[in-house]
C-alpha cells in the first residue's frame, strides 16, 4: 500500500501525555499546570541532599517530563507527534522534506523548537529570610506575546510578520567552502536585514509593531524554603520571556546576601551561624550575662562564669541553633558565639593608678645607648585602609576549558 512521501500513520502514541498525566485533547494551560506540578517534585534544586541513586532517577525523569512538555507545548510539535508518535519526531518525519535540505534551508528546519529567552536575576536574601523561610511575590519584567495580534505580528488576520526565508530569527545558513572542506555559516538574512519581520511598515501591528512580543511586568510568587543557601538557584519554568510559536524562557533567580552582609555581626558557615559578641574588658574579666535573640523570635539567656576570663578570639556554641538543613526536619547547624572583648577608648589618671595597683606595668629592661626614642603616631580615619593595587591578570578568566 502507498501512503506517499508522509509515510504511513503511526499508532496512537500517549507517552507524553500520560508522563505529564493527561487527556489527548488537555488544553495548554491543563499542559503548562501539570508540568509545574512535576517539575516542583522531580527539580534537582528540590533533592540537595538526597540519596545518589534518588537523585539520579530523579534527574532522568525530570528530563523525561521537560521534553514531554516541550513536544506538547508546541503547537506544530504536538500535531507531528499526535499524527506520527514519538517516532517520527524523533526520525524527523520527512513530509515534503529534502534529503539535503537540512544543508540547503530545507523544512527541516520546522523540526527545530525556538525558545525565548531565559532571564537571570540576582534574588537579595537575608539569613533570616534562609532561617525562617519566606514568601515574596517579585516583579519582573519580560516580553509577553502581543495580546493584540496573538504574536503575529501583523494588524491583518492571519498573516504572520516573520519573514518566511528566516522564519522570523533574522538569519539564514549559508554553505561555504574553504579548499576541500564544506563548512556552514549563519549570516543575516538578505530578505529582511535580519529584522526578522517582513511586513511593510503599515501592515505592523500597532501594539508590537511587528515584534510579535512587547514588554509587560508580571509578579511572581516565590517561595524560600527553609535552609536555603546563596548561591542556590530557583528556576521557574515558562516564566521568562515568551516565544511565539515556540516554548517560553525560563526566569533563573540565584539566591544572594544583602550588601552590607560582609560588615555584619552574624554570618553563615555551611549549617552553622558564626555570631561576634563583643565584651567589655570587665565582663570578660568578671563574668557576665547577655541576651541573644536568635531568627526564630526567642530570646537566649547566655551566662559567662565568674572566675572564667574571656579572650578575643575565644569561641562557645549553643548546641541545636543553627541554620535548618533544607529537605531534612529536625536536622539544625550549631550557633558559635566568637567573642571580642573591647577595650576603653580612654582612661583618666585616677582609673589608670587604681589598674596598675592591681596589675603592675610590664617593667622593660634596655640599654639607653642602643635604642632610639620614637613616638607611635595616631592614624586618621580611613588612613591605611587603601585598596591594594589591583592584580594585573585580573579578569583574564580561568586558565583550564570545561568541557
Amino acid at each position: 500500500m502507498f501512503f506517499g512521501r508522509g509515510g504511513p500513520p503511526a499508532q496512537e502514541d500517549n507517552e507524553y501525555y500520560e508522563l505529564l498525566g493527561v487527556s489527548r485533547d488537555a488544553t495548554e494551560d491543563e499542559i503548562k499546570a501539570a508540568y509545574k506540578k512535576f517539575a516542583r517534585v522531580y527539580h534537582p534544586d528540590r533533592l540537595v541532599g538526597k540519596p545518589e541513586e534518588e537523585r539520579a532517577a530523579a534527574q532522568a525523569k525530570f528530563q523525561e517530563i521537560s521534553h514531554a512538555n516541550a513536544v506538547l507545548s508546541d503547537p506544530q510539535q504536538r500535531a507531528k507527534y499526535d499524527q506520527f508518535g514519538k517516532e517520527g519526531l524523533e526520525k524527523g518525519h520527512p513530509g515534503n522534506s529534502h534529503p539535503f535540505s537540512r544543508f540547503f534551508g530545507g523544512d527541516d528546519d520546522d523540526e527545530r523548537v525556538q525558545k525565548g529567552k531565559s532571564m537571570k536575576k540576582a534574588f537579595p536574601c537575608t539569613l533570616h529570610d534562609l532561617f525562617n523561610g519566606k514568601t515574596e511575590n517579585l516583579p519582573v519584567s519580560r516580553q509577553v506575546i502581543c495580546s493584540v495580534c496573538s504574536g503575529t505580528g501583523s494588524n491583518r488576520p492571519g498573516v504572520n510578520a516573520s519573514c518566511k526565508k528566516c522564519r522570523g530569527t533574522g538569519a539564514t545558513v549559508q554553505m561555504m567552502r574553504a579548499g576541500n572542506t564544506l563548512f556552514q555559516q549563519q549570516v543575516e538574512c538578505p530578505d529582511c536585514d535580519g529584522s526578522g519581520s517582513s511586513l511593510p511598515e503599515e501592515d505592523r501591528c500597532a501594539k508590537c509593531h511587528g515584534e510579535k512580543t512587547y514588554e509587560e511586568t508580571k509578579e511572581v510568587k516565590v517561595e524560600l524554603e527553609k535552609g536555603m543557601q546563596w548561591g542556590q538557584q530557583m528556576c521557574f519554568y515558562g516564566e521568562g520571556h515568551e516565544q511565539p510559536d515556540g516554548v517560553h524562557g525560563d526566569l533563573i533567580l540565584q539566591l544572594v546576601p544583602p550588601e552590607d552582609q560582609e560588615k555584619a555581626d552574624i554570618q553563615r558557615d555551611g549549617n552553622n551561624i558564626i555570631y561576634q559578641k563583643k565584651l567589655h574588658f570587665v565582663d570578660a574579666l568578671c563574668g557576665c550575662e547577655f541576651i541573644y535573640e536568635h531568627f526564630d523570635g526567642k530570646k537566649y539567656l547566655c551566662t559567662v562564669p565568674a572566675g572564667e576570663i574571656v579572650q578575643t578570639g575565644d569561641r562557645k556554641k549553643l548546641p541545636g541553633l543553627g541554620m535548618p538543613v533544607m529537605n531534612k526536619p529536625g536536622i539544625v547547624g550549631d550557633l558559635y558565639f566568637i567573642f571580642l572583648v573591647m577595650l576603653p577608648e580612654n582612661i583618666t589618671p585616677e582609673q589608670a593608678a587604681q589598674l596598675q595597683a592591681i596589675w603592675p606595668k610590664t617593667k622593660l629592661e634596655y640599654n639607653e645607648a642602643e635604642v632610639t626614642r620614637t613616638q607611635l603616631v595616631q592614624l586618621a580615619e580611613g588612613e591605611g585602609e587603601e585598596e591594594s593595587e589591583e592584580d594585573p591578570h585580573e579578569g583574564e578568566g580561568p586558565s583550564c576549558v570545561q568541557s
